[in-house]
Order: C-alpha cells, then structure tokens, then sequence
C-alpha cells in the first residue's frame, strides 16, 4: 500500500495450501486479504478449482470471520497437545 507491505501470503502450490496469511493492524479492514487472495485466485484460475486455508487459530476471530466471508469452509479443527520433556 502506496510502496509498504501490507500483508502477506504464503501459498504452498504442491498441496495446494495458504499456510499463511496475515495483514499488518494497520492495514486490516482495507481489503488487503481480499486483494492477496484475489491475485492468488487470478494465478490459479484453470490450474486449481479450490485452496485450502490451514493454520487459522480458532481464536482469531477476525480471520475466521474473514475466510467465511470469503467463501471458506470450515472442514477440520485441530487441537494443540504438549508433552513435558522433563
């Protein structure tokens, strides 16, 4: 935005995957997701009919929010376990 980075995406073409995406605060709310995935979708059009998103904390509303708005589904939810080494 106007020569500063506004936010990013990973994509993963060999799974088919956006591992990431995230928009810095201060660009949220002023279509910079949208935008990323506007331009992934453009890049996949004939080659892909559908991507996955994964790695979405449960607790992050607002991207929730925004891949729904988007058109996501949700399919899996995953579960965070951790095993003391001690």
């Amino acid at each position: 935005v106007n020569g500063r980075r506004a936010g990013l995406l990973v994509y993963y073409p060999q799974i088919n995957r956006i591992n990431t995406l995230v928009v810095k605060r201060e660009f949220r709310r002023r279509g910079v997701a949208t935008r990323l995935l506007e331009e992934l979708a453009g890049q996949l059009r004939g080659v892909q009919t559908s991507v996955k998103l994964v790695n979405v904390d449960h607790s992050d509303e607002a991207t929730g929010s925004l891949a729904e708005k988007l058109g996501f589904q949700l399919h899996v939810s995953q579960f965070e376990m951790e095993k003391s080494l001690e």
